[in-house]
């Protein structure tokens, strides 16, 4: 995969120490364009087949966390987790659907 977009939630593939640099004048740029702040406490850093040092260096240079767990890693609010048992992964999802609709 080499990017997704969707509302607020941004996917980029590729990502290096090189590309983080233009990544950051994007971001920096499309707040300063649109007065869109960046929230550091909710942005997450995800890799794979990329060793942890260098997704925690990405990470900090942007200012988020970083993992290469794909346990942790969720789009649009969902788990994006290959090879795992699928109703234990979407428990929390249906849990959270269960809260809302109840009357």
């Amino acid at each position: 995969m080499n990017h997704a977009l969707f509302a607020d939630d941004s996917m980029l593939g590729r990502a290096s120490l090189r590309i983080t640099n233009y990544i950051k004048v994007i971001l920096q740029k499309l707040c300063s364009i649109s007065g869109a702040l960046i929230s550091e406490r909710k942005s997450v850093v995800f890799g794979w087949n990329t060793d942890q040092h260098t997704i925690e260096k990405i990470a900090n240079h942007l200012g988020f966390a970083g993992h290469v767990s794909w346990e942790k890693i969720k789009y649009l609010s969902l788990p994006l987790m290959l090879g795992s048992n699928r109703n234990q992964l979407w428990e929390e999802v249906v849990a959270k659907f269960k809260k809302k609709i109840v009357v």
